[in-house]
């Protein structure tokens, strides 16, 4: 693999983790694990599906998406890194709530994966609000 294709992958990888979203999807977690499976699949539409409305047009950032997804092999990558990614509820408090999501980038990419820095996993902390009855990510760190 090339070396900007392995620059986009991680540059993907780190996007989709570190990105916003939600939508009524069972629960904080279920809106979390939708949000990252589309992105995982390149529906950039269906994800913003779990974004709170004020946030969608950060969406726009994920447009290189498309791009990405033409590269040979990425579907096989996403489809790895779908297999190692995991969820946890951190809180939940009233309307809002707080999901955990780590990607083992080095699992997903054997050692390739590993440059991606400690031990090859990213971790974000999903914000989300339950709006009219749909919990919807509002935020991320």
């Amino acid at each position: 693999m090339k070396l900007r294709q392995l620059t986009l992958l991680f540059m993907l990888a780190m996007l989709m983790t570190a990105i916003f979203s939600g939508c009524g999807a069972s629960g904080p977690v279920g809106t979390v694990k939708a949000f990252t499976n589309a992105v995982y699949n390149g529906d950039m539409d269906k994800a913003a599906k779990y974004v709170v409305e004020d946030q969608r047009g950060n969406m726009d950032d994920m447009g290189m998406f498309g791009d990405i997804m033409s590269i040979p092999g990425i579907k096989d990558i996403m489809k790895a890194m779908k297999k190692n990614t995991k969820y946890e509820l951190v809180s939940q408090d009233g309307n809002t709530a707080k999901v955990k999501v780590k990607v083992d980038i080095a699992k997903a990419m054997g050692p390739l994966g590993a440059m991606a820095g400690d031990e090859g996993v990213t971790e974000t902390i999903y914000t989300l609000e339950n709006r009219n009855g749909k919990w919807l990510i509002s935020d991320y760190r």
